[in-house]
């Protein structure tokens, strides 16, 4: 048996794994955990076990910060938009004006500072 069908098989994947599926570092994965609570892995024995479903959230999230252009803060909204049935599908970025996409750019720089002085050692 192959590891792509095992995977499939199997109810849950390692955040290793998920990195590797989702091509995202695993300390972004973490920091995703903290900023949308749709992803919520399953803990054993300090391991985190992600579903199927939080790999498609992740997928859905990767999607509108890396090439729809939203911040976190906009990807939040846009999240919630499309659970409360508000929107089928995510905005794209080019129907946005230049100045939206240069402030959510902006805003998303900040919020990588922020995040990289508090992983400071």
């Amino acid at each position: 048996m192959t590891e792509a069908v095992s995977r499939q098989k199997r109810r849950y994947l390692t955040i290793g794994e998920v990195s590797k599926i989702t091509g995202l570092e695993q300390h972004v994965l973490r920091y995703w955990e903290k900023e949308f609570g749709d992803i919520n892995p399953r803990r054993v024995a300090g391991r985190r076990l992600y579903r199927p479903d939080d790999v498609k959230q992740i997928e859905l999230i990767r999607d509108l910060l890396y090439k729809q252009g939203f911040t976190i803060a906009g990807a939040k909204k846009k999240l919630r938009e499309i659970k409360s049935g508000g929107s089928s599908s995510p905005v794209n970025s080019t129907d946005r004006s230049a100045s939206d996409v240069l402030r959510q750019i902006r805003q998303e720089l900040i919020e990588l500072r922020l995040f990289l002085n508090d992983n400071k050692d």
